[in-house]
């Protein structure tokens, strides 16, 4: 049982992962990735973490460092995604909230594919890559792909929905992809005025013409039986035709 003003919920996940400031005991490291903490001030409301899908367990913080419960439903349409989504919000701080993840790819074509769920009570505009609020706060995405000083940072298109991001990229010569996820806030505002950001199954792809074959960054490993399409969808293997397909990191012909 864990118990905030919002009544007591059970069952609920129980954190074992230290924060590694304390003026944010709610945004913790995300393993295999670089945190980029760049908020200003300190908020038990800030928080970064993998929390469970309301389908296995809620996510409640105690009045002492939050005073919240939260949940979020799987994305029906991905099979492959599991118990549990990273979740983003920079609730009253400023700032940028980001993990990242680099890896050195060589010449040639790219897809970064991920799901993306967003919430903002206050929305009054969304282009895109910039969400603002009727509390005049401008949420900023961090989301995507970075290369040089090149970025592709995006939202879903509407509140409330999963939706599958799509990054495609090419590259001429060897070069360092930075993979983002993440937000950045104009103003210390409360979590209506601000994009509360889910995000799951990452997964970088390489183009059938690449010598490189694929790669994956993922949140979390893919199980052996697991079978992509040329594609990045999931393919159940009692379902797959005749032609390529990527199992376990590798080129497959059935």
């Amino acid at each position: 049982n864990a118990t905030c003003d919002a009544g007591t919920f059970n069952p609920c996940y129980v954190n074992t992962v230290s924060a590694t400031n304390s003026k944010w005991p709610n945004i913790l490291p995300v393993k295999g990735w670089t945190a980029g903490n760049q908020l200003s001030g300190g908020s038990n409301y800030c928080r970064m973490y993998s929390m469970p899908y309301s389908t296995t367990q809620y996510c409640v913080s105690p009045k002492a460092v939050g005073n919240y419960t939260d949940r979020c439903g799987r994305p029906l349409f991905d099979g492959e995604c599991g118990a549990r989504t990273l979740t983003v919000l920079n609730s009253w701080d400023s700032g940028a909230n980001a993990v990242t993840q680099s890896v050195t790819l060589p010449e040639g074509k790219y897809r970064v594919l991920m799901n993306a769920r967003y919430i903002c009570p206050n929305e009054t505009s969304n282009n895109g890559k910039v969400i603002t609020t009727s509390g005049n706060n401008t949420n900023t995405s961090l989301t995507g792909v970075k290369i040089g000083a090149t970025t592709d940072y995006r939202y879903p298109s509407e509140s409330g929905s999963w939706q599958q991001m799509c990054y495609d990229f090419e590259l001429t010569e060897e070069t360092i992809v930075t993979l983002s996820l993440g937000v950045r806030t104009s103003a210390s505002a409360g979590a209506a005025n601000n994009t509360l950001l889910y995000v799951d199954n990452v997964r970088l792809l390489a183009s059938d013409d690449n010598a490189t074959g694929i790669q994956e960054v993922s949140l979390k490993y893919a199980e052996p039986t697991t079978v992509f399409d040329l594609q990045g969808r999931r393919v159940n293997p009692s379902m797959v035709r005749r032609g390529i397909y990527i199992q376990n990191g590798k080129k497959v012909l059935y």
